[in-house]
């Protein structure tokens, strides 16, 4: 039993601070991509949400949603520099820590192995690596968010053309009724 305790304060340790993390994750996500979040939310409730919505209101979402990808596509790149900035940050310091110990301790005399050296930098750039794995997640939220948006204009294009080719077929077959009504008015009417 003991050992049970001991592994949920563990997982509650780490959720609280995956928690934390996750938040600041979500805020910088949502910085990026607000406008596409407000689209996909409006087209769940216009389109998704009701039967045989009108074709114009899949339109306008369509082309709201083709614009606002070409925005957000824009940002994703500053976040993918932001991503590599900060691993390079945690790098540095990673490197500056093993420096550092390894030449404080040879100035002391002291002989520390490389396993030593390295939980030493690894201990010293955890922020760092905390900040570039958050940059890393919130990069691929976004991509992830603007692959699906452009699943969904694919859905919204083929929507449409199912809509005019409907549309087309439903004037076809109107017209054919109309011009037989017409065949056989102008048949029947007398000379």
């Amino acid at each position: 039993m003991l050992i049970t305790e001991d592994i949920l304060k563990k997982i509650e340790s780490v959720e609280v601070d995956a928690n934390s993390l996750i938040e600041i994750a979500d805020k910088v996500v949502a910085s990026y991509t607000d406008d596409l979040d407000s689209i996909m939310k409006g087209i769940n409730e216009n389109i998704i949400g009701i039967d045989n919505p009108p074709v114009n209101v899949i339109e306008k979402y369509f082309l709201e949603l083709s614009n606002a990808i070409y925005f957000v596509s824009a940002r994703v790149e500053k976040v993918g520099i932001y991503d590599g900035v900060s691993k390079a940050a945690a790098q540095a310091a990673y490197n500056k820590s093993y420096t550092a110990k390894q030449t404080k301790d040879f100035c002391e005399s002291k002989k520390s192995t490389i396993a030593d050296l390295t939980v030493y930098a690894q201990n010293n750039s955890i922020y760092e690596n905390m900040v570039n794995e958050l940059y890393s997640r919130v990069y691929k939220t976004i991509r992830s968010k603007i692959e699906t948006a452009q699943t969904m204009v694919a859905t919204l294009s083929k929507v449409i053309s199912k809509r005019m080719s409907e549309n087309q077929f439903s004037n076809v077959n109107n017209n054919s009724r109309r011009i037989l009504n017409e065949e056989v008015m102008d048949a029947s009417t007398p000379f």
